[in-house]
């Protein structure tokens, strides 16, 4: 027989929505801190251009401007993602997409277990 006597279902939904966000807007700010440490640096407007936002339930970053961001496009910010260069100070290519894959699962589980519910 189950204790619950009552369950308020849109409570519960809106409880997880919540907990959830916060978690991934907690770990969109540590991948984008990781990122801005590898970033190549050039006059500092590819790491200036940093977008942070939510929509529909997803977490977006990107670096380079254009549609959506609010900010001009930075032309070169694909080809520095994607291509090797001489990058000085330790900044390299994919300086993006490795600290994503290197810390948004471990980063987005630790946040969400500190959540309350």
């Amino acid at each position: 027989m189950s204790k619950w006597k009552q369950y308020n279902t849109e409570r519960a939904e809106k409880a997880v929505r919540s907990a959830s966000e916060n978690a991934i807007r907690k770990t969109m700010d540590v991948i984008a801190e990781a990122a801005g440490q590898q970033i190549p640096l050039d006059e500092g407007t590819l790491k200036a251009s940093l977008f942070i936002g939510f929509q529909d339930g997803t977490g977006i970053i990107s670096f380079g401007g254009g549609p959506g961001t609010g900010q001009a496009k930075v032309p070169y910010a694909i080809r520095w993602h994607e291509e090797t260069a001489n990058f000085q100070r330790g900044r390299k290519a994919h300086y993006l997409r490795d600290p994503f894959n290197a810390l948004a699962k471990s980063t987005y589980e630790k946040f969400l277990s500190q959540e309350r519910i």
